[in-house]
């Protein structure tokens, strides 16, 4: 599937793809991007270059290279951080759900700071800086204790002005790889209800 992108996408778009290609060869068959591209909903990676996705667009486009010098996929993470920024601007209510402490929670949550900082230092007519999530919910081991990004819980996006101060907080402390099948076996379980 690679073979067909040629120039510049995101994260997400390359996802959008790889679900497209689920649902087209794939109707029977369940699964997480297939159902967010069936529903137009966005997937992002913002650790883009530390996932496994990452390393087969960076062999990829090694691949590219010795094979006629096809031109490379180049991953644009910018085009990721302007589709949230609009996500949220054209939003009622901002939730979030996230695997993983780190970048993959900082980068979205961060998009309420972004979206102000961007608007005041480009000083935007009209600029609408009051963005906050109501809810969140993040999947990641780690205790708030040992002091780093990955154990800050859902309060402290409070602290930071980038959550309402009754937005509605979940912190799962489990490995994502148990406890998000869980999740979704649940959801999937509970549609509707």
């Amino acid at each position: 599937m690679l073979q067909r992108l040629d120039g510049v996408i995101s994260p997400s778009q390359l996802l959008s793809a790889v679900g497209k290609f689920l649902s087209v060869h794939y109707p029977q068959e369940r699964g997480v991007l297939k159902l967010a591209y069936e529903h137009r909903t966005p997937v992002c990676i913002p650790a883009f270059v530390d996932s496994e996705l990452g390393n087969d667009v960076f062999c990829h486009n090694a691949q590219r290279g010795g094979r006629g010098g096809r031109p490379k996929s180049i991953i644009d993470m910018e085009r990721d951080s302007r589709l949230l920024m609009d996500l949220a601007r054209k939003s009622k209510k901002m939730g979030i759900f996230s695997i993983g402490g780190g970048v993959p929670g900082n980068n979205t949550r961060n998009v309420a700071s972004l979206i102000d900082i961007y608007g005041k230092r480009l000083e935007l007519p009209n600029h609408r800086s009051v963005r906050k999530y109501s809810y969140s919910c993040k999947i990641c081991p780690d205790p708030m204790w040992l002091g780093h990004y990955s154990g800050c819980t859902g309060s402290e996006m409070i602290s930071w002005n980038k959550a309402w101060p009754d937005a509605q907080l979940c912190d799962v402390h489990a490995d994502a790889t148990i406890a998000w099948p869980l999740i979704l076996k649940w959801a999937m379980e509970n549609r509707g209800h």
